[in-house]
C-alpha cells in the first residue's frame, strides 16, 4: 500500500472536497442534459446504468465477489436513498435555477450532524455546531434565500436533501462493511433497476452529444461515491457533514470559469465565511489530536 504521509482526518477533508467537486460537476452536467431535452428519469438512468457498466468493466474484482458483503439489505437501502437523492436532485434542477435549490439542499451537512449523533452515536461538540451554523449562514449569504418560493421544485430540493444526508449516515455504517467497490456496485444496480422500469416511458434517443451529456453525471457521479467511501473510511460523518458546503466555493469557480459569472461582494464574504468555518473545525480537530 502506498503511504500519502497525510493524516487520516485531513486526508478525508481532502477527499470530502474532490467529492463536493465531483457532485457540483455532476450536477452541472445533468442540467445541460436537462436543457438538451433530456427528462431526468432518463438521465437519472444514465447515471446509474452508466456507473455500473463502468463498476463491472474496470474493477479488477470478479463480478461474484462485488456482491459479497456482509450487511447486504443496508448497502441496498443505501443504494435506494442515493437513488432518491439523485431523482429529487435532477428534478429540482430542471425546475428552479441551481442557487435556488443550493440554499434547501445545504441544510443536508446540519441534517447529517444530527442523525450521526442519534443513530451512530458520535458526539458533536458546540464548537462543531456553532461552525456548521456558520457556514450555513455563509451558504444562505451567498444564495439569498428570499427570492426562493414554495413550488414543486423546493420539495424536490428538500428531498434531495433529505434522503442525501440518510445516504452520508448509511455510508459511515457501512465504512468497515465491504470494499468500496462493493458500495459502488450496490448503488449502482439499485439505480439502474429501478430506473430501467421508468425510461421507457420518457425515452428520447441521444446523439452523440446527449450521451455525451449523460455519460458525465455517471462518471462525476461514480467517482464522487468512491472518494465519499474512503472519507467516511476515515472520519466521522458530523465532523465531515459541514465541508459539504465547499460545493458552493466549487459552484462559484465553475460559473466564473465556464460561464464567465463574476461574484460580487455578497458573494465572495460568503464564500470567505463558508471557507473559514470548514479551517476552524480542520483546526479543532488538530487540537483534539484527530488528526
Amino acid at each position: 500500500m502506498v503511504r500519502t504521509g497525510i493524516p487520516p482526518v485531513p486526508r478525508a477533508i481532502l477527499l470530502m472536497l474532490a467529492t463536493g467537486f465531483c457532485f457540483v460537476s455532476m450536477q452541472a452536467a445533468a442540467k445541460a442534459a436537462a436543457a438538451e431535452g433530456y427528462d431526468p428519469v432518463q438521465i437519472v438512468w444514465a447515471r446509474f446504468t452508466l456507473h455500473l457498466l463502468g463498476v463491472v468493466a474496470l474493477t479488477p474484482m470478479r463480478p461474484t465477489h462485488l456482491v459479497r458483503t456482509p450487511r447486504p439489505i443496508l448497502q441496498a437501502v443505501r443504494g435506494g436513498l442515493l437513488v432518491g437523492s439523485t431523482a429529487c436532485a435532477f428534478a429540482a434542477l430542471a425546475r428552479m435555477p441551481l442557487p435556488e435549490m443550493s440554499v434547501i439542499t445545504f441544510s443536508a451537512p446540519l441534517m447529517v450532524m444530527v442523525l450521526a449523533a442519534s443513530l451512530l452515536g458520535e458526539k458533536v461538540g458546540w464548537r462543531r455546531w456553532v461552525a456548521a451554523g456558520t457556514g450555513f449562514a455563509g451558504v444562505v449569504a451567498v444564495v439569498r434565500p428570499e427570492s426562493v418560493t414554495l413550488s414543486d421544485g423546493t420539495v424536490f430540493a428538500f428531498g434531495m436533501a433529505l434522503f442525501y444526508a440518510l445516504y452520508q449516515i448509511a455510508t459511515r455504517a457501512l465504512a468497515a462493511a465491504a470494499p468500496p467497490l462493493t458500495a459502488l456496485f450496490y448503488a449502482a444496480f439499485v439505480g439502474a433497476v429501478a430506473s430501467s422500469l421508468l425510461v421507457p416511458f420518457f425515452w428520447r434517443a441521444p446523439d452523440p452529444l446527449g450521451w455525451l451529456l449523460l455519460a458525465l453525471p455517471a462518471l462525476f457521479g461514480g467517482v464522487g461515491q468512491y472518494l465519499l467511501i474512503r472519507a467516511y473510511a476515515l472520519a466521522p460523518a458530523n465532523l465531515l457533514a459541514p465541508f459539504m458546503y465547499v460545493e458552493l466555493i466549487w459552484s462559484l469557480m465553475f460559473g466564473l470559469t465556464v460561464f464567465g459569472f463574476w461574484p460580487d461582494g455578497r458573494t465572495l464574504m460568503g464564500a470567505a465565511v463558508i471557507i473559514a468555518s470548514g479551517l476552524y473545525i480542520w483546526h479543532r480537530e488538530r487540537v483534539l489530536g484527530g488528526s
